[in-house]
C-alpha cells in the first residue's frame, strides 16, 4: 500500500512544474522587442540508476532551471549547467550558441548493492568542466521552432 502512495506522490511532483519569474516577449525570429530577462524553474522526483551500468534504481529530487540574462541563455540539465557566452539576436534567422558547460557526477560515490561493483571501491564526486556550441536556424516551420546541430 504506502508504495502505491508514493507512486501518486512521485507522479503529482513530476508533473507539477511551475513557471518562475517567468516573463514572455515575441517569439525568437519575430523581430519584435529585445527579449526580457526569463527564469522557468521545474521540481520533481526522477528515477536513476544507483550507478551507470546498475539494474537497481533509486529515486532522487529532480528539477530543472532555464533562462535568459541580458540576453545570455543558460540552462540546467541535470547536474549539468551551460551558460551561452553569445547574446541573442532574434532578429538573426541564423541562431550560434558557444559557451561553458559545468557538472558534476556521482557516480559510485554512496552505497553499491552489487557486490562485484562494490569491490571495485568508491569512486569521488567528479567536478566537469568543458564547452558546448551549436548552431541552428530559426523559424524552420513556425516563428517559434528552431533546428540545431550541437557538440
Amino acid at each position: 500500500m504506502p508504495r502505491v502512495s508514493f507512486s501518486i506522490l512521485a507522479l503529482l511532483f513530476a508533473t507539477s512544474a511551475v513557471p518562475a519569474l517567468a516573463q514572455s516577449g515575441p517569439p525568437p525570429g519575430s523581430g519584435g522587442a529585445p527579449q526580457r530577462n526569463s527564469v522557468t524553474v521545474g521540481i520533481g522526483v526522477g528515477v536513476t540508476s544507483s550507478f551507470d551500468g546498475a539494474s537497481d534504481y533509486k529515486v532522487i529530487p529532480g528539477g530543472t532551471l532555464r533562462g535568459t540574462v541580458s540576453g545570455h541563455d543558460f540552462q540546467l540539465n541535470g547536474l549539468q549547467l551551460f551558460v551561452d557566452a553569445i547574446p541573442n539576436d532574434r532578429r538573426r534567422k541564423l541562431d550560434i550558441e558557444f559557451g561553458p558547460v559545468a557538472g558534476v557526477r556521482f557516480n559510485r560515490t554512496g552505497k553499491v548493492s552489487d557486490a562485484r561493483v562494490a569491490a571495485l571501491g568508491k569512486l569521488d564526486t567528479a567536478f566537469e568542466i568543458g564547452a558546448r556550441g551549436s548552431i541552428g536556424t530559426r523559424g524552420v516551420l513556425n516563428p517559434t521552432d528552431k533546428i540545431a546541430l550541437a557538440v
